[in-house]
């Protein structure tokens, strides 16, 4: 019965660690995703300016 434990002990320590690393994992994408978030709104230039995709419909008519 004491090996049924042991790996029972095993397993659990397993476990727990591959949780552990999937939540490290997690909060580093989360922090990423943050960091790329805040400096894409450090840029207002790039959404301000129109894209010039805008600017076709105005040529084709004229």
């Amino acid at each position: 019965m004491g090996s049924i434990v042991q790996t029972w002990v095993q397993v659990c320590t397993l476990l727990q660690g591959t949780a552990l690393l999937a939540v490290l994992g997690a909060l580093i994408v989360a922090v990423l995703r943050l960091h790329y978030l805040l400096h894409r709104t450090e840029q207002p230039s790039l959404s301000t300016t129109p894209a010039p995709e805008v600017e076709h419909p105005a040529r084709w008519s004229a």
